[in-house]
């Protein structure tokens, strides 16, 4: 199932200055039980000079982005954990902190280089509670 944020990839991929919610605007069904998504994210509204594309093309665009937006929010999610965890390699730090931390750190950077990336990650466990942040 194609979610909205994927078929908005594939508009501005091949429309990059288009914007969503001016130009255009993509939407999903939902399921009136559960309130998730129910079927593939379509285009709501297209309100620019364009010509409206053939929304069955962009789907399939959008599934073979999926990867290139998993991998970009895997990165996303491994910048915030490594920002989270600077403070533990500070000049100041505990040298026992720094070192409980660090193979943490290095896991984080090596979570593109796992064979399953991106759609897939195993992601490492941060040092237990008892290295307690300054």
């Amino acid at each position: 199932m194609v979610e909205h944020e994927l078929l908005i990839l594939a508009i501005q991929e091949r429309w990059p200055d288009l914007v969503h919610g001016r130009d255009f605007w993509v939407a999903h069904p939902l399921d009136p039980a559960t309130g998730e998504q129910s079927s593939d994210a379509f285009i709501a509204e297209w309100k620019c000079s364009v010509v409206p594309p053939y929304v069955g093309d962009l789907l399939t665009r959008a599934e073979q982005l999926r990867p290139i937006q998993a991998a970009s929010k895997a990165r996303e999610k491994r910048d915030t954990l490594l920002a989270a965890s600077d403070w533990t390699q500070a000049s100041d730090a505990p040298t026992d902190t720094k070192e409980t931390w660090a193979a943490y750190r290095q896991a984080l950077r090596e979570i593109p280089q796992q064979p399953e990336f991106p759609m897939n990650i195993e992601w490492p466990v941060p040092p237990s509670n008892d290295v307690h942040r300054r």
